[in-house]
């Protein structure tokens, strides 16, 4: 953040959540970091975000969490807690191909799922 400022740039974005990692810890749905994150002592806890976005506002710049879904919800699915929320997760030869899956790992919300909803 301090680089951007003395560089005049002022926006830092930051992807929280893409098809193979779950990266930050949430309070309510631990399962999905501890089982979905590539290394779970290597996600963002949920207060050291806010203080990240606290920091950057005082110096100029906006801190832009992303959260890349429904498309990208991959690692919903590698927690066996969550996922029946996912779609096109498995088996590999089926879902991670053209046409069915675009850009590898797969793995869908299931959106016309009334749980999910």
């Amino acid at each position: 953040i301090d680089g951007l400022a003395l560089l005049k740039m002022n926006v830092l974005h930051m992807t929280l959540l893409n098809a193979n990692d779950f990266t930050f810890q949430t309070r309510s749905h631990p399962e999905l970091w501890k089982e979905g994150a590539l290394d779970p002592a290597n996600t963002y806890p949920m207060d050291g975000l806010a203080k990240l976005v606290q920091y950057g506002a005082s110096r100029g710049v906006l801190v832009l969490l992303e959260m890349d879904t429904p498309g990208h919800s991959y690692a919903w699915g590698v927690s066996p807690t969550y996922s029946w929320m996912t779609t096109c997760h498995s088996p590999i030869e089926v879902y991670q191909s053209w046409p069915n899956c675009p850009e590898p790992p797969c793995g869908y919300m299931q959106l016309g799922n009334k749980s999910v909803q």
